[in-house]
């Protein structure tokens, strides 16, 4: 049976069930990576004590990957999962993968408007809006966070990763640029009607968000499509702020706005 025979519902059940496999070897790349680029630290330890399945890597990643305050991945593991990602991209003829970040506008202010704890809870908002609305709107990740009938726990956060204090990064699997920008929009419009009504004192809260695909014929290294990515962000928040730019994969350097 071809793949135009199968039902839309059986199609979908089937990309469900291919980025959830694509996911759980991203998982146990991370966990082998991790722990032999820091050899003395727990997880290290833990890992050399045997040999993990698919299920026990996802467990492991699950208790130490997770950003305690927003629950997404931690910065620590963004150079295994990209590392992965853009290899995967490169291996995987038509597997086209896209960037973003995304930046809390005037966060710092909020900050000192509203106190920390308040700015914390903007945080933790706006880190569950993200994951909200790509599980929602990026039908590839539609990964339920727990499979209920096997008590198995699936890593629901692993497509973001807090970058820095109110950043985040977005990864897109299998996903253009323009099918990310659409997902992206739904976050930007969300988290701005999330917080409508508020005065900037009150703590009202939009985000500017830079976009990129990587280039996988160029066999592109990871730090370079995010410094793409950081640049279209540089650029979304020097003309207004509460946008989406996004930069085309074959922008040289001299084309990039300037990162402050």
């Amino acid at each position: 049976m071809s793949e135009s025979e199968y039902t839309p519902e059986q199609n979908r059940e089937a990309e469900i069930e291919r980025r959830r496999a694509h996911s759980q070897l991203r998982a146990e790349y991370i966990v082998r990576d991790y722990a032999r680029t820091h050899p003395d630290g727990q997880f290290a330890k833990a890992f050399a004590a045997g040999i993990f399945s698919a299920e026990e890597s996802y467990a492991l990643l699950n208790e130490f990957a997770r950003d305690p305050k927003t629950g997404v991945l931690r910065s620590d593991y963004m150079g295994q999962v990209l590392e992965y990602e853009t290899n995967y991209s490169r291996e995987h003829e038509n597997e086209t993968l896209t960037l973003a970040m995304i930046d809390i506008d005037n966060f710092k202010q909020l900050n000192t408007d509203l106190g920390y704890q308040s700015a914390d809870d903007i945080l933790k908002s706006v880190a569950s809006t993200i994951t909200r609305q790509i599980r929602r709107s990026d039908e590839s990740t539609d990964v339920p966070e727990v499979e209920r009938s096997t008590g198995k726990e699936v890593l629901a956060t692993d497509d973001v990763i807090r970058f820095g204090g109110e950043e985040f990064i977005v990864m897109f699997s299998s996903t253009t640029q323009e099918q990310a920008t659409i997902a992206l929009e739904r976050i930007r419009l969300s988290i701005e009607e999330q917080f409508a009504g508020r005065t900037p004192e009150q703590g009202h809260v939009t985000v500017s968000i830079g976009v990129t695909e990587y280039d996988a014929t160029k066999k592109e290294e990871w730090r370079k499509t995010l410094d793409r990515a950081n640049a279209a962000l540089q650029e979304a928040k020097q003309s207004g702020k509460n946008k989406i730019i996004a930069l085309d994969k074959q922008a040289a350097p001299s084309e990039l706005p300037k990162v402050a």
